[in-house]
């Protein structure tokens, strides 16, 4: 079977079989979370540039368009150091607290702020010591 053929199967049978394969799909990830898991972390490492829409849905309920639309307004660079990153995907930074996006940023950004709790004081408190 040719392949455009084999894609309208599939596709089709898709469409007729959707929730049951939904279901099946979510019994088979919760049965093997770790298996899952694995090859999600494997599938990043391999294309560490992969936005997935799935992915900004879950995490931050935008879509991939409006992560486009954040790296358009930064010019593909972090919003904090503004270093621009080609091949790299960005974090989503987020108020932990409200949810609300900030913006983009490297990882070495992202871990940053991570690591100084988004704490504004502390930050602060980092600049007075590097002073």
């Amino acid at each position: 079977m040719e392949l455009s053929k084999k894609k309208t199967y599939f596709r089709k049978y898709y469409l007729n079989n959707r929730e049951k394969i939904i279901k099946r799909s979510g019994e088979y990830s919760r049965k093997n979370r770790d298996r899952v898991n694995l090859k999600r972390r494997e599938r990043r490492k391999k294309y560490p540039e992969l936005v997935t829409n799935s992915d900004l849905k879950r995490r931050f309920g935008i879509i991939l368009d409006d992560y486009n639309q954040l790296l358009y307004k930064q010019e593909s660079r972090c919003a904090i150091c503004l270093i621009k990153q080609d091949n790299r995907r960005f974090s989503v930074d987020h108020d932990h607290k409200t949810g609300k996006i900030r913006g983009l940023l490297c990882n070495k950004c992202n871990l940053g702020l991570g690591n100084f709790r988004d704490s504004k004081t502390i930050l602060e408190q980092a600049i007075k010591y590097l002073n």
